[in-house]
């Protein structure tokens, strides 16, 4: 298993394939951990950093090199 663990965020709207997914991870040994993201629209407020998602503790970006805004801003692109 690889030591450090990365974030991964899942973006599904079926709990039931959401859960397959995770599984498929699990099995896999990656060392990530699924944060699920139920739609479109929550996934952007993830990468901007708004609420709910607004600590970065617990949902934290993969780019730490960009701000979440950043990151958001460029699917509008």
């Amino acid at each position: 298993m690889i030591s450090a663990e990365r974030l991964v965020p899942l973006v599904e709207d079926d709990p039931a394939d959401a859960r397959l997914i995770q599984r498929a991870f699990e099995k896999a040994e990656l060392g990530t951990r699924i944060t699920r993201i139920p739609n479109g629209d929550d996934e952007l407020a993830y990468l901007a950093g708004h609420q709910p998602f607004d600590n970065r503790n617990n949902y934290s970006v993969a780019n730490s090199h960009s701000s979440g805004h950043q990151a958001a801003t460029a699917f509008w692109i």
